[in-house]
């Protein structure tokens, strides 16, 4: 067995999650309507994931090949991966199929078997002109062959453009929408981040910024912990919500939560010598 530094089998392990997710996105299909946005948009997103688990898995496989040169791995380890691999993109052409992905093609099948220096040379041994003006003749007759395949290769796989296209028109529409929920207005906002109890260094803000009576607030949560002044601060914000509503705005952080409060000394205490029921 692979260690758990092995960085091929942690790629694995990514891929297989991958599928694991790209199975229930599939599964959830049912609890979607026949049509409309939602359907396209999870319809999109799971073929954009199982094309990524395709090229994903088209890495491994070419991983595969540079392992012996760089770790110790026994032949029986170097055919288990292979099988790994094998039967997980077998599970991918059945997703894709679900999907009318059926013609879902790996990267190598783009450019058809590799060809070796060597074993091109070797077709020439032996033949004469006329042989190899035949030969010539045969090359091209399979050139001409792989690239009718790659054209149907691509055709099969035009179905990333759609879904790429069927993406673009739904972010599109609801940006069009946004116009018919969103208030136009001239007034400026005040965007704020983290105050953490700085009572003295939110008064500073106010005097940059302007008073809240003429300037719009939107504050980003964190009111509390680290500093001095938790308690102030949070009361001088909630009073002046109060008194200009529709100017300031107030956002929950994550440290607006009894877990973190009751992990902070600087928040908790002031407000236990301030309100004695602990309920409270």
């Amino acid at each position: 067995m692979a260690s758990s530094s092995d960085s091929w089998m942690k790629e694995y392990s990514e891929a297989a999650k991958l599928a694991d997710d790209i199975n229930g996105m599939i599964a959830e299909r049912s609890s979607f309507p026949a049509s409309g946005p939602e359907t396209q948009r999870h319809a999109s997103a799971t073929r954009r994931k199982i094309t990524i688990l395709g090229t994903k898995l088209d890495s491994l496989q070419s991983l595969l090949t540079k392992l012996p040169g760089k770790q110790q791995i026994s032949e029986k380890e170097m055919n288990r991966r292979k099988d790994m691999v094998a039967n997980l993109r077998t599970k991918v052409n059945q997703m894709a199929s679900t999907l009318d992905m059926s013609k879902f093609a790996n990267r190598d099948s783009l450019f058809g078997p590799e060809i070796k220096a060597d074993d091109a040379m070797r077709r020439t041994e032996g033949l004469d002109n006329h042989g190899i003006v035949g030969l010539q003749r045969q090359i091209m007759r399979e050139q001409d062959e792989g690239l009718e395949k790659l054209e149907e290769t691509v055709t099969s796989t035009k179905h990333i453009a759609l879904a790429v296209n069927e993406e673009l028109g739904l972010h599109t529409r609801l940006i069009d929408d946004l116009d018919q929920h969103v208030d136009v207005t001239d007034s400026r906002l005040r965007i704020c981040g983290d105050i953490h109890g700085q009572f003295y260094d939110m008064r500073e803000l106010f005097k940059v910024g302007g008073a809240c009576r003429q300037t719009n607030y939107l504050f980003l949560g964190d009111f509390v912990d680290r500093g001095f002044y938790s308690l102030e601060t949070f009361l001088l914000l909630l009073a002046l919500k109060v008194i200009y509503p529709d100017r300031i705005t107030l956002v929950r952080g994550n440290h607006e939560s009894c877990q973190i409060i009751q992990l902070s000394c600087r928040c908790l205490d002031p407000m236990m010598s301030a309100y004695v029921n602990m309920a409270l």
